[in-house]
């Protein structure tokens, strides 16, 4: 039934005596019930496990991890190391039965599923002002008139960068 062709003698009858729907037909859905070719997500349309069609596309996917993996990786990882801890194993590929599953080999995250990202120094120390296709900043953290313009100096001398003249 669409949504828009619903008549008022319809509406009426969806209406109870205290003046509250008796059903939800009339809520629209995201994307109005559009699903996405393949294992995109629907926020950024990035490849995501988290999506009804995950599978689509990979040529091996990883069997839930044993009872002794995921004590070692879960909760006998929590007295250790509090960032690994409460967590799911990672997820290993089932290559051969007389390899210890430490040793399989791990299935890459998707850009989106990766939770844990910690920078390197390198990469917190060139770090650089981009806003479309326009850097604002060089090599020697001094930022050019459009940066200024675009981010102020005030944030820029908090930011603890040189803003131009």
């Amino acid at each position: 039934m669409n949504r828009e062709a619903i008549t008022k003698a319809e509406q009426k009858d969806q209406w109870t005596e205290n003046g509250r729907w008796k059903i939800a037909a009339l809520t629209r859905r995201p994307f109005d019930g559009k699903k996405f070719k393949r294992n995109w997500g629907n926020v950024l349309c990035e490849e995501t496990v988290f999506t009804p069609s995950w599978e689509d596309g990979k040529e091996e996917i990883a069997p839930w991890p044993s009872k002794v993996e995921m004590d070692y990786e879960g909760d006998g990882r929590v007295a250790t190391d509090q960032l690994h801890g409460r967590f799911l194993p990672l997820p290993r590929l089932n290559s051969n039965d007389t390899v210890q599953w430490q040793h399989r080999t791990v299935v890459p995250a998707s850009k989106m599923d990766d939770m844990h990202f910690i920078p390197t120094h390198l990469q917190i120390d060139c770090l650089r002002f981009w806003i479309g296709e326009h850097e604002f900043s060089n090599e020697n953290e001094e930022v050019d008139e459009d940066g200024v313009r675009a981010i102020t100096k005030e944030f820029l001398r908090s930011l603890g960068y040189k803003a131009a003249q």
